[in-house]
């Protein structure tokens, strides 16, 4: 009684669909859309109900119906191979399946447009234990109860089982028990059996653990930290690019050509209004309760890119118009420096933009040898090396500079 499963054993298969993608950049591969084939999984689902099917209140106890309950739990075993091999991420008999949320939010973010077949997939499960259970209450399993009650989650449910032996051959449709006769089993191994219901139970319960909260992936998941991984990204990146060349333009002017792009357009006006004190995933995507609405708009990753996308390059301005306007102040900052050492502001600025010029030390030497007679002040030759010394525009040490200065003087 009982599959025996090697837990050891893994996919011959060295690359398979999820693997392939860099799980360090969520945004590593543009085509993850089909990341996953969830028809594959929700055909092998529909088999495994077909095998919960055969069984029915007639059949317990013969050997039919563990020849059932093993052919039920190969089918999981299957699944749960198949969603490994598709995934890179086995459930099996985990613990805790919530502590796997995390780790599935990738796949989840780009699989939202596969929602209906992921529902499916999670109904069919729910249907399949229903069934179990409602065979087991309608037989007389009430003496494995107590066994299950010190093993599963499930015992509540079992321990209710009905606890009326009826003699097999008394039911009411003689003709299935003439039929079954043959079949039953005048000792079953209660422990055995016990094991490989709960083991069963438990399958079906974490696999629809997963699909049910599939949603709290998102659900989880913050905007900041989803906008820094995509613009790092070279997907994000790429996407952000052509928008630089409008940096220059005022915000109002970068925001009005966003709203004339045929992709980025119908939300731009969407994400610009959003307030700034509230996630911007749970002001686009969820309820009022803050819970994940699966609709059309939402399960759509290119809705997701688009969003990201605007909030990068509006970032990027932002972050632009501060390092220009700083790099703007420091280089006023460093005119009115050079000035104390020139006659004017004007004569500071030509000799600042002919310095940036030179590629050598000794050029830079000449052209202060130059300027000497315009204005520098000789007293003040050694500031003067300090400040070209942190511009780095001048490299040597101070001795060098004075040898130099002083040659052929």
């Amino acid at each position: 009684m009982g599959i025996k499963r090697n837990e050891v054993a893994e996919p011959q298969w060295k690359i398979w669909d999820y693997a392939k993608i860099n799980k360090n950049d969520l945004f590593a591969n543009e085509f993850w859309k089909q990341t996953v084939e969830w028809d594959v999984l929700l055909e092998h689902v529909k088999k495994t109900e077909n095998a919960c099917r055969l069984m029915d209140k007639y059949v317990y106890p013969s050997r039919l119906f563990q020849a059932y309950i093993d052919i039920l739990e190969a089918n999981l075993y299957v699944l749960d191979d198949l969603f490994y091999f598709l995934t890179g991420i086995r459930v099996g008999n985990h613990p805790n399946t919530c502590s796997l949320l995390h780790n599935l939010f990738d796949l989840r973010f780009w699989n939202l447009d596969c929602r209906q077949e992921m529902d499916l997939i999670s109904k069919v499960l729910e249907r399949i234990e229903k069934h179990l259970m409602k065979c087991l209450k309608q037989r007389p399993l009430w003496e494995i109860a107590d066994g299950v009650v010190k093993k599963s989650r499930h015992a509540g449910e079992l321990k209710s089982i009905n606890r009326d032996v009826h003699d097999f051959t008394l039911n009411k449709d003689r003709a299935y028990a003439y039929a079954y006769d043959g079949y039953r089993e005048s000792v079953t191994n209660n422990e055995e059996l016990v094991d490989q219901i709960v083991n069963i139970l438990n399958l079906l319960n974490n696999y629809q653990d997963i699909f049910n909260n599939f949603d709290m992936t998102v659900e989880l998941v913050k905007f900041g930290p989803l906008l820094t991984s995509f613009r790092q990204s070279e997907k994000g990146k790429n996407l952000i690019k052509p928008w630089k060349r409008d940096f220059e333009d005022s915000r109002d002017s970068l925001i009005a050509k966003m709203e004339k792009d045929p992709e980025l357009g119908p939300w731009v006006n969407r994400y610009t209004h959003l307030r700034e004190d509230e996630d911007v995933i749970v002001q686009l995507f969820c309820d009022k309760l803050g819970y994940f609405e699966k609709n059309e708009e939402s399960c759509n990753t290119d809705n997701w890119i688009r969003i990201l996308t605007i909030a990068a390059v509006l970032q990027e301005y932002e972050e632009y118009q501060v390092a220009s306007t700083a790099a703007s102040n420091k280089e006023e900052s460093l005119l009115l420096r050079l000035s104390l050492y020139f006659k004017d502001e004007i004569t500071a600025k030509r000799f600042l933009d002919s310095a940036r010029l030179m590629k050598t030390n000794g050029e830079i030497i000449e052209l202060v040898k130059k300027n000497i007679d315009v204005g520098i002040y000789h007293g003040k030759l050694r500031t003067l090396w300090n400040l070209l010394k942190e511009e780095e525009l001048y490299t040597k040490e101070y001795k060098n500079w004075c040898a130099q200065i002083k040659k052929d003087r």
